[in-house]
């Protein structure tokens, strides 16, 4: 939009008035145009009409020549002598008929064998070369009068085709047919005859086998060319009644064609092709295109020359003048003055007047401006030397004076700030709090230390701090910002560098899992949503089989890598969101598992197990030859009274003493289930028989079937 604006924008006066000009020209020009393009199809339509026309008539005349033939032959062929048997009288007849003929080739009797039994120039028998026609003229039912295909004629070793027609009937078959061979070359002649000067080629043509047989005038293309795959071919081939197209020729030559079937050799599918140039066609209308363009180029240039001299005595010469006037006026030449022609418009002498009278009021001004220059000239003096940035906003929000320090704060140049609003620069998460500070600044209080983000020219934001004081009731604001970008990094990075010692705080050096510290404080806060969202909890401690002795056996860095190794398989097996795994204290490791009843943290625990012995660790101190775990399983069921976390570590812990109690390498469950009075505290480390604490009461069964089978699953 902004480029079309300019566009136009730079268009002159009297570019305008001719463009005016051409606007209103360009209907006369459309009529005419209008007119050339049906002057054009009329043309056409009436070239398709005559073409069609001037085709059929060719045909029938050209058909003429198979209806003489056909009647010859019925005479023929019904004459004594002439029989399948062939003979002497046969012969003699045969060739005078022919020689009286020149529009034949050859002309012979054949037998049903297709063997020449009679011929006008042969004497010795011959086999016939169109055998496809002898089978068609012989067939039961077949036509009486058939045409055949282009042939090369063994007697004259010339190009043809034949007509036949079968002898009379003996015993109720046709025993032979009388046929006679085209001469082409003559066929081409007469073609030549049928142009009549309306045309410029005529053509024989058989769709059916691709052929062209005769052309007038004659092409490189020998008689009997195929031209499988032309355009005109195909379209005969599909239009057998006949029809008109443009295109080229079977010589390469754009042409229009007219085609139509020859009456009386639908046997063989003839058609005649006629064609005439295009150009000479199209010769007429293409004169009086011309010449209506050339009437059209010298209307045009004639009102363009008109309306140019025109426009610059009526519109240009007081444009100039006035334009001259005002910026004299713009330097401070007062004295300057129009001058309008009486005979000029009248918007034009008023315009002239009113320069004059403005130039008069200003002259009159121009003191009082010198005292409020030089009061602005020290104000300025005062905004150019501060680092901090200065803007005024008028009440609609727009910018009306930015002081230098925009250059370093934000990379623009004042004048580029000037008349936008604040809005546009500030980060859009910011607008929130831009919108309160200038609802404060509306309502008539000042701003202190609001800090927002302000697009830098290079497209980065600067962190800002803003102090505003409102001008006056209407809403016009005074702002003063400092850059403080390096203050907010150095805040961000204190925060990164306090978040990375509350991870380093919350994690245990060696294996990676969160330390005890961050497993208390998680487990406190999954028993309370626990008990907020009525959902099941479970706890599971892990113990390492007889890790002191592996520390003994394999030394204490061997003991570093097999706990890291096992808390690897621990960190894969917690893959819900919410499970959450720590080193409880030294070779104990613990997983809390939200949303999980009893029975599906014991299979979990077996999965553990089973991976740990998966590892394949060797332990030459243990009875099982591998390093093994032991772990207890402790519930806190949806719907029970809430536990503190020190007793569900009581449960899972004498859970766990009963599994090393019971041989090690194996999964033990809590046998009791907290209740509102088991809130006792475990020191981490005791192991208490789970027949005589108080507080608890006996679940039923014993949960015995987790040491001989693994649970289906997590619940």
């Amino acid at each position: 939009m902004f480029i079309l604006s300019s566009l136009i924008g730079s268009i002159s006066t009297r570019a305008r008035l001719i463009l005016l000009l051409l606007a209103a020209l360009l209907p006369m020009a459309g009529l005419l145009v209008a007119g050339i393009v049906l002057d054009y199809r009329d043309t056409t339509e009436q070239a398709y009409q005559e073409l069609e026309q001037l085709a059929q008539v060719a045909s029938l005349q050209q058909s003429e020549l198979f209806s003489a033939t056909k009647s010859l032959l019925s005479v023929v062929r019904l004459t004594p002598g002439v029989t399948a048997d062939g003979g002497d009288a046969c012969r003699r007849l045969i060739r005078a008929v022919r020689d009286s003929n020149p529009q034949f080739l050859t002309m012979g009797v054949f037998d049903q064998r297709g063997n020449i039994t009679c011929h006008s120039d042969l004497d010795a028998p011959a086999t016939f070369e169109d055998q496809s026609l002898v089978r068609r003229v012989l067939a039961p039912q077949a036509p009486r009068f058939v045409v055949g295909d282009f042939m090369i004629a063994g007697a004259t070793k010339q190009p043809t085709f034949a007509i036949a027609m079968g002898l009379p009937k003996v015993e109720g078959f046709v025993r032979g047919a009388v046929f006679v061979s085209m001469n082409l070359t003559r066929m081409g002649r007469a073609a030549k005859g049928l142009t009549g000067g309306r045309w410029e080629t005529v053509t024989l043509v058989q769709p059916r086998s691709n052929r062209m047989l005769v052309q007038h005038p004659a092409t490189e293309a020998p008689v009997g060319t195929t031209f499988a795959g032309h355009p005109l071919m195909a379209l005969m081939q599909s239009r057998s009644s006949g029809g008109v197209v443009e295109g080229p020729g079977f010589d390469g030559v754009e042409r229009m064609h007219g085609f139509y079937p020859i009456a009386g050799a639908e046997t063989a599918g003839l058609m005649l092709l006629v064609g005439t140039d295009s150009d000479a066609v199209f010769a007429a209308v293409q004169h009086r295109t011309l010449l209506y363009s050339f009437a059209i180029l010298g209307v045009f240039l004639a009102a363009m020359a008109g309306t140019w001299w025109l426009g610059y005595w009526t519109q240009l010469r007081p444009v100039q003048r006035l334009t001259s006037s005002a910026r004299h006026i713009a330097r401070g030449q007062f004295s300057a003055r129009a001058t309008i022609e009486d005979w000029q418009a009248p918007e034009f002498r008023e315009l002239g007047s009113t320069l004059d009278q403005m130039a008069v009021q200003l002259e009159a001004g121009d003191a009082a401006e010198q005292v409020v220059v030089a009061s602005e000239a020290r104000y300025r003096l005062l905004a150019d030397n501060t680092l901090d940035l200065i803007t005024q906003v008028d009440e609609a929000g727009r910018r009306v004076f930015v002081s230098p320090a925009s250059r370093n704060m934000l990379g623009f140049e004042p004048e580029d700030l000037l008349e936008s609003t604040s809005v546009d620069l500030i980060h859009p998460d910011d607008h929130p709090a831009l919108e309160r500070m200038l609802q404060q600044l509306r309502d008539g209080t000042p701003v202190i230390g609001v800090q927002l983000r302000e697009r830098h020219r290079n497209g980065h934001y600067v962190w800002v701090e803003l102090n505003g004081k409102p001008l006056s009731p209407k809403g016009g604001a005074i702002f003063s910002s400092r850059d403080i970008t390096a203050r907010k990094e150095m805040e961000r990075e204190l925060e990164e560098a306090n978040h990375k010692l509350s991870m380093l705080a919350a994690t245990d050096g060696l294996t990676g899992l969160a330390n005890r510290r961050a497993f208390d404080e998680t487990l406190q806060r999954e028993i309370a949503r626990s008990v907020r969202e009525q959902s099941e909890l479970s706890l599971v401690l892990i113990d390492v089989d007889h890790f002191k002795r592996y520390n003994d056996a394999y030394g204490h860095p061997a003991g570093d890598d097999c706990l890291r190794a096992i808390s690897s398989q621990l960190g894969k097996l917690l893959r819900r969101p919410g499970d959450f795994g720590a080193r409880y204290g030294g070779e104990e490791l613990a997983a809390i598992l939200p949303h999980t009843s009893l029975d599906g943290a014991a299979g979990w625990a077996e999965t553990m197990r089973s991976a740990v012995a998966d590892l394949g660790i060797h332990h030459k101190g243990s009875p099982f030859r591998h390093v093994t775990i032991s772990l207890g399983v402790s519930s806190y069921p949806s719907g029970d009274a809430p536990v503190s976390p020190a007793g569900l570590i009581k449960l899972a812990d004498e859970a766990l003493y009963e599994a090393k109690g019971a041989g090690r390498n194996r999964t033990e469950l809590a046998r009791r289930r907290p209740t509102a009075s088991a809130r006792g505290e475990l020191r981490p480390g005791t192991r208490t028989p789970a027949s005589g604490d108080a507080g608890m009461v006996d679940e039923a069964g014993s949960h015995g079937a987790a040491r001989t089978r693994r649970p289906s699953g997590r619940m």
